[in-house]
Formats: C-alpha cells, sequence, structure tokens
C-alpha cells in the first residue's frame, strides 16, 4: 500500500492527507502516518541520540573523576590544604570541567580533541531533533509525493549517521581520558 501526501486545499487551512491508492480515498495522515509510521522510522535514531548522549555524560564523569585523582595528587603533596578543596564545582556543566581539565592536562591532543566535545553535545541534545523535524515537516507537509517513505527513510539515517559520529568522537575522547586517568593515578602509590 503505497501513501501518497497532499495538501487539500477544500478543507480550512493546510492538512495533510494520506491516500491508501490515490486521492479518492483520503483518510486524515496524523491518524495513520503519525502514530503508526513515523513512531517506527525513528525509533533507531531515538536510541542512537540517547546512546550519543550517555557517551558525553560518561565523558563528563570521567573529567569529573580525572579531576579528583588530580586533588588527591595536590593533597598528597600540600599538606595545609583546605579539606574541602576541590578543582570543579558539582553543578559545573561539560564546558566548564573541560575548561579546568584543560589547565591541569598535559596531553594536548586530548585536550584539543575535548575541546570540540561542548559544541558537538549541545548541537545533539539542543538541535538534532529540531532539524529533523523541519527536515520532517517539509517532506509530510509539502507537495503530493508518492515517494514519502523514502524521502523520509533517507532523512532519518542521514540523522542516525550525523549522531554516530558526534558519539564516536565522543568515545574516542573518553578513551583517551581513561588512558590519562589510569596513568595519573600511578602518581598516587
Amino acid at each position: 500500500m503505497a501513501i501518497f501526501i497532499s495538501r487539500n486545499p477544500k478543507q480550512r487551512g493546510t492538512r495533510v492527507t494520506a491516500w491508501p491508492e490515490g486521492p479518492w480515498q483520503a483518510s486524515p495522515l496524523p491518524t495513520i502516518f503519525l502514530r503508526e509510521v513515523l513512531p517506527m522510522a525513528t525509533e533507531n535514531l531515538r536510541e542512537e541520540v540517547g546512546e550519543a548522549l550517555m557517551t558525553f555524560q560518561f565523558l563528563e564523569e570521567a573529567i569529573r573523576e580525572y579531576l579528583d585523582i588530580k586533588v588527591k595528587i595536590i593533597k598528597k603533596n600540600v599538606k595545609d590544604l583546605n579539606k574541602k578543596f576541590s578543582l570543579y564545582e558539582e553543578n559545573d556543566t561539560l564546558g566548564t570541567l573541560i575548561r579546568k581539565f584543560e589547565k591541569v592536562c598535559d596531553n594536548d591532543v586530548l585536550v584539543k580533541s575535548l575541546g570540540k566535545i561542548p559544541k558537538e553535545r549541545n548541537k545533539l541534545a539542543h538541535h538534532i531533533w529540531l532539524n529533523f523535524r523541519k527536515q520532517s515537516d517539509r517532506l509530510l507537509y509539502g507537495d503530493r509525493d508518492r515517494e514519502i517513505g523514502e524521502k523520509l527513510e533517507k532523512c532519518v539515517i542521514e540523522k542516525i549517521n550525523e549522531v554516530k559520529e558526534m558519539g564516536k568522537e565522543a568515545h574516542l575522547c573518553l578513551f583517551g581520558l581513561i588512558g590519562e586517568t589510569v596513568k595519573i593515578e600511578g602518581l598516587l602509590e
């Protein structure tokens, strides 16, 4: 069964309709398409976004762990230091944590890679769905289109690939950060 999309000028405003085989059998699109087809098409995208956001959260926690170890090293060498001394605040954002990390880490490659992370995370958290909705709305509310399913699938796949690339960059930084953390842990012994 093909789904056709079109504006129906005879109805008030712009209304999207879906037809099984042609305009003579119109039924409202939101009931058929938006409740059943679109959620299935975006399920993988939602999973990828969730996994990527989780990676960014792991990265944030790994930075906090690194900074905590640095504090232990400092306290080991400076006896009269305040017991509550810390290199970060509990409510510091990822970007703030990275700027603080840059001041105490000598791995320039990792620092440079981490510098790009806040922008990517913010793009993922705040813009990926908005951009997807704009693209999919153009497809759903545009002129009649027999290939709506294929075009929507292509749009979803493009967004999934974009999210995977963001997650890949965050994973590489996470692995580098874990390596740096292991290296400085040896200074505690």
